[in-house]
């Protein structure tokens, strides 16, 4: 049963940033390969290699709506924060070792309007190396229970980000940069689908147009 307030339920949506709507970075920009079919009839994807230091990544931002639920005291919720859950939606094209694993890593920043964005995550070095992170694994399951886990969908949970209910507001904008993680042993490429973060809405969302 989802939560209730006010008699009213509270659900949860997704904020989603798709694949090809990720700007890659100029130096270690993600590759692309055909995920299925041939020209010009074909589905391309973008690739990332987790090898060496520094791993193939792309940058994306999120404007979340205003039906995002901002808990509060004064509502009767309890809570004085709202929490995120970044998921990152991914695939491959030849099928995976068992028990390896592809561990995601996303690097974020977020502000509501007219919030600096360094205050809002704490961090006086604006856009330096205490930017906050999030990370994930999923692992391949043991191949007796299927022959072949090439082209199925995976989703990687990350981690939960809790943010201050007083650093949340419509229109507020989530920015994020996307690798797979170094630790990644799966052994290919994985190939990134969409990207995600769920939050929650409810009646408490604002009802004022702002942007």
């Amino acid at each position: 049963m989802p939560k209730v307030h006010g008699g009213l339920p509270i659900t949860w949506v997704d904020s989603m940033a798709f694949a090809s709507g990720l700007e890659p970075s100029a130096a270690n920009a993600p590759g692309k390969s055909t995920y299925a079919g041939t020209a010009p009839n074909e589905i391309v994807l973008p690739t990332y290699s987790p090898g060496g230091g520094n791993p193939l990544r792309s940058f994306g931002t999120l404007q979340l709506n205003h039906d995002q639920f901002i808990g509060s005291t004064a509502t009767g919720t309890g809570s004085t924060s709202m929490v995120l859950k970044p998921h990152v939606h991914w695939t491959c094209s030849t099928s995976p070792t068992t028990n390896t694993f592809c561990e995601w890593k996303m690097v974020y920043l977020y502000s509501k309007p007219a919030v600096t964005i360094s205050s809002a995550i704490g961090n006086n070095a604006r856009f330096g190396s205490t930017v906050a992170t999030s990370t994930g694994r999923t692992t391949m399951p043991a191949s007796t229970q299927s022959p072949d886990f090439a082209f199925r969908h995976y989703i990687t949970p990350l981690q939960d980000i809790t943010i201050p209910s007083s650093l949340c507001g419509p229109s507020m904008i989530f920015m994020f940069g996307l690798q797979a993680s170094t630790a990644t042993t799966l052994g290919q490429s994985p190939m990134l689908l969409s990207f995600d973060i769920h939050y929650q809405n409810g009646p408490a969302g604002t009802d004022t147009d702002t942007a």
